[in-house]
């Protein structure tokens, strides 16, 4: 049996408390997809990867960080902000062989800020309104477009990752992604 670890690259302390930069909203959603995570897998290793807000933000640094505490096999790397239902598809098909990594959604929805607090509060998230079009309900959703291969949640082996891991010469936001893709 295979063992999977999600592995969370994140900006922050690992306790918050001590971060002068720290964002509420932004802890308050890993808390709420830590929770996710070990709600549907909870056999799944869960790892975050801290890099302080003091330091550039270099992703690639951020899920290594992850890694080394990370026990599986295979892994979900996965942004601290992304829920993806179909994860487990991905996983299976990584696990057995039928890929070698799996992006397992098409597009991403963002939501507004207002849908987000109703969520943390507890309360349901959206309707997804399927991998190929964009939800009509622009108050739950203020974006949605095609998401990028290497960005948002990806299934892979260890070994793959290994093989081929983030560049850690992207500092700052943005491109990391892209070029993991290609």
């Amino acid at each position: 049996m295979t063992s999977v670890s999600v592995v969370v690259p994140y900006r922050g302390q690992p306790d918050f408390m001590n971060d002068e930069l720290r964002q509420p909203a932004r802890d308050a959603a890993l808390e709420f997809v830590r929770n996710w995570w070990r709600e549907h897998y909870p056999e799944w290793d869960f790892c975050v990867g801290y890099l302080p807000s003091t330091k550039p933000w270099v992703k690639a640094t951020a899920v290594g960080r992850a890694i080394a505490a990370a026990t599986g096999d295979l892994l979900v790397v996965s942004d601290a902000d992304v829920l993806c239902p179909g994860v487990g598809q991905a996983v299976a098909a990584v696990t057995h062989g039928s890929v070698q990594w799996a992006i397992p959604h098409y597009r991403v929805h963002r939501l507004t800020a207002e849908a987000t607090e109703k969520v943390l509060a507890g309360g349901p998230l959206p309707p997804d309104p399927g991998p190929h079009s964009i939800p009509p309900d622009r108050t739950a959703v203020f974006e949605s477009y095609k998401g990028t291969a290497g960005g948002g949640l990806v299934v892979l082996s260890r070994a793959l990752y290994d093989r081929v891991p983030m560049d850690p010469r992207f500092v700052g936001w943005g491109q990391e992604d892209y070029a993991w893709g290609l």
